[in-house]
């Protein structure tokens, strides 16, 4: 089951009927799917929260959410290579796929280039490093892709498989961690090593995603 913690609730404005039922879908879709992996071995703690929340800083977010602290505030950003091969069209392949979901801390700057050089790492002997551009993927095409808007990508139950990457200090700094939560005002709260394990979707191959990679500053 899950804990419908409606934390912000008495500064949130009332919802329309409309909102309060994506809402409800959003949480039947992300808590379908994580039971599909994981049976009743997690807790799922949804918060709702403001329409304002982006407009306020890191440090009322945390608040807001019942966050730990700042760090454990994370977003899902899906980047697409844009220098892939032109036979490189979707994620079939983890290590040479199109499109992958990043996952950062807010409070950390991603750092794209290491990102580009681990994807080239991966691929060493296959490709040169010319073939790897990973820049952010339009809006458009990223709810397209994932299934959620901007302030609600959640890396599990999206509309594409899409290969993990996950910030180094998120999989090995922190216990759980703050998500979107398949709509803009829901944040998800899940433990790390259940949301690693979640995003593990190919086996239990190292070399295949997530993909902890050292990506932040």
């Amino acid at each position: 089951m899950y804990d419908d913690v409606s934390l912000a609730d008495a500064a949130a404005p009332r919802a329309s009927e409309a909102s309060v039922a994506a809402m409800d879908d959003a949480r039947f879709r992300i808590t379908k799917y994580v039971r599909s992996k994981l049976g009743d071995r997690t807790t799922l703690r949804f918060v709702r929260v403001p329409t304002t929340y982006y407009d306020h800083d890191l440090a009322w977010r945390a608040r807001i959410t019942k966050a730990p602290s700042e760090m454990h505030i994370a977003k899902t950003i899906v980047m697409e290579n844009t220098r892939a091969p032109p036979e490189v069209k979707d994620c079939s392949n983890p290590k040479l796929s199109k499109y992958y979901a990043v996952m950062v801390q807010y409070a950390r700057r991603l750092n794209t280039d290491r990102v580009r050089k681990y994807l080239a790492g991966m691929n060493t002997g296959v490709l040169g490093s010319k073939f790897f551009n990973p820049r952010l993927c339009p809006e458009e095409l990223s709810e397209q892709l994932t299934g959620f808007e901007k302030g609600a990508v959640v890396p599990l139950a999206m509309n594409t498989d899409i290969p993990a990457v996950v910030a180094k200090h998120i999989a090995e700094d922190l216990s759980t961690v703050i998500l979107g939560g398949g709509h803009v005002d829901l944040k998800l709260h899940l433990p790390v090593s259940h949301l690693l394990e979640l995003l593990r979707t190919r086996g239990e191959d190292d070399a295949l995603p997530p993909f902890i990679v050292d990506c932040t500053e």
